[in-house]
């Protein structure tokens, strides 16, 4: 890859760009190489943003979302860019798209303001975008679908959400989880399209069959667990066995000789301690 930034070539890149892990993370690493040509990237986005398909519009705020969270760590230039033409692609996404994309696009808000990716203005951001997509739900009654189709899987996404948190020790990484969801999202799309079934049938086989493989590592991790138990109480053993040599030994050797009995019941005492810490 050449230091020359290329206007064109972004262009191309952007064409092929689609919802996948890879195909995001591979472009935003591309643009955050080109940070020095924040500017040209960003208008160039934002061009190619408005001429493409509706259906690829989710896929342009999803690279900008990495573009945003990997860049800040090296400078602003991009959150500067960004803010100029972001707020107007938002609204393009939340009026015109599907209930995913209004919904996708509503969390990225949420995140940028959590996160403070914009400083002040991500609160005013979410205040104008979110307050008034809710303002239009309440009018039109737009909420009733998304109700259903929780109470569909709302008891499938607790108990992964559940069993999760147990392995994982309640770490969750937005970004990480982010991105599966990403290529979750697109194969269900598939699936969905060859069969043309209940769309939430599908999403609640997918679900069970996660919580499966999930409660499978919870197993494996359980046996690790039980296992090193087990080597532990056998250590425990061992140590009990050679205290009560040691006691009959020490006890023969006081009557021998009690000074060199009492150090050499010392050092043996001091061994004892060193092993148990490092067990």
């Amino acid at each position: 890859m050449g230091s020359t930034f290329n206007p064109q070539i972004l262009m191309e890149k952007l064409a092929k760009l689609n919802s996948s892990q890879q195909s995001i993370e591979t472009l935003s690493h591309w643009c955050i190489f080109h940070m020095n040509k924040a500017k040209q990237v960003v208008e160039t986005w934002d061009r190619q943003f408005h001429c493409s398909p509706r259906e690829q519009r989710l896929a342009f705020l999803y690279l900008a979302n990495d573009i945003l969270q990997n860049s800040r760590r090296k400078g602003s230039e991009f959150v500067g860019e960004f803010w100029k033409f972001l707020p107007d692609a938002l609204r393009d996404v939340i009026d015109n798209g599907d209930e995913f994309g209004r919904n996708a696009a509503l969390r990225l808000i949420s995140i940028w303001e959590e996160r403070k990716v914009f400083g002040s203005r991500g609160q005013i951001l979410k205040e104008e975008l979110v307050g008034r997509h809710l303002e239009n739900n309440n009018r039109n009654g737009k909420h009733s679908g998304f109700k259903l189709l929780r109470h569909s899987t709302g008891n499938a996404l607790d108990k992964i959400v559940s069993v999760y948190q147990v392995v994982y020790g309640g770490q969750l990484d937005e970004d990480v989880i982010l991105g599966k969801c990403r290529n979750a999202i697109s194969c269900i799309e598939k699936v969905d399209k060859e069969i043309g079934g209940d769309f939430n049938s599908v999403i609640v086989a997918v679900l069970t069959y996660r919580i499966a493989s999930v409660e499978d590592i919870l197993d494996s991790r359980q046996n690790v667990v039980k296992l090193e138990f087990q080597v532990f109480l056998v250590t425990l053993r061992i140590i009990k066995s050679s205290v009560k040599r040691i006691r009959n030994v020490t006890w023969t050797l006081v009557q021998l000789n009690p000074v060199a009995s009492l150090c050499l019941c010392l050092s043996l005492i001091i061994i004892i301690i060193i092993i148990i810490i490092i067990i």
